[in-house]
């Protein structure tokens, strides 16, 4: 097994977080939650968020000389598909494989995933602009400003932003589709199983995990690479705050005082066999 979780990047640095009862939870970054835009301590404010707490991992970079891969995969790979792949490593060196001498063997890979970054949200926002823009019709004295302009100044914008999220936009399709990160691991291995991505909400690691148990159990598979990543975003914080699922004051599990959760970001792997 292997893990890159806040406050450790490793085993032993995970090990030592539960010895000793801390975790490295807090307040989130400015390049991750821009408080003046995001930030409101009232619940139930439309695109905002009551919490400013959150958890992230470390931004150490890739190394291609403990995993080295292609030039092509690397530059056509997301970063955090990237580090999920270096812990999947790590993971195979832990269970005494090399992880780069594999052989095709029939190793699946199932992670439990969802799209690594908020291009899903500009996405769909390019495919609903032709729907939403016309709705500035609807602001007192928008048209009285513009008259005969106004439904060129709605216009001007919607072109743009369509071709920043069309759909054949390679950055788009990459930043967007959990699956990649399970096709990454299985080709830079040079596995021949199957590569599974799973988004369950909540669930979706130990939803990866079932599936590759069953797996195993029908003897489809001789090992199996499992695994989840997650990723904290300010869509993450607004998305959970609108549900009011999140906490403003820290992570309480199965404590009485346990007021919701705390977004964070990890990524942990298990090989099983």
């Amino acid at each position: 097994m292997s893990c890159r979780l806040p406050g450790a990047d490793g085993l032993d640095e995970f090990w030592n977080l539960l010895n000793e009862g801390r975790t490295d939870l807090g307040e989130l970054p400015p390049d991750r939650f821009d408080r003046e835009l995001y930030y409101d301590p009232r619940k139930g404010v439309r695109t905002k968020s009551y919490t400013t707490l959150g958890g992230i991992t470390s931004d150490r970079p890739f190394d291609p000389n403990c995993c080295p891969i292609s030039d092509d995969l690397l530059e056509s790979s997301h970063k955090v598909h990237l580090k999920l792949l270096d812990v999947a490593v790590s993971a195979c060196r832990h269970a005494g494989l090399d992880p780069f001498a594999l052989g095709k063997r029939n190793i699946g890979v199932y992670t439990g995933h969802t799209p690594p970054s908020v291009e899903i949200g500009k996405l769909l926002y390019g495919g609903q602009i032709t729907q939403t823009a016309p709705l500035l019709h609807e602001v007192d004295g928008f048209d009285q400003l513009f008259g005969d302009q106004s439904h060129a100044v709605i216009a001007d914008p919607i072109a743009p932003v369509r071709q920043e999220s069309a759909s054949d936009n390679k950055l788009v399709k990459l930043c967007s589709n959990a699956f990649h990160a399970p096709v990454l691991i299985s080709r830079a291995l040079g596995l021949s199983g199957p590569a599974m991505s799973f988004d369950a909400a909540c669930a979706s690691g130990m939803r990866a995990l079932g599936h590759a148990a069953r797996a195993l159990q029908l003897g489809n598979i001789e090992a199996a690479i499992v695994g989840a990543a997650s990723c904290c975003s300010v869509d993450t914080l607004t998305l959970f705050s609108a549900a009011q699922s999140v906490s403003p004051h820290g992570s309480r599990p199965f404590d009485e005082d346990a007021d919701g959760l705390v977004a964070a970001e990890g990524y942990i792997i298990l090989v099983i066999k």
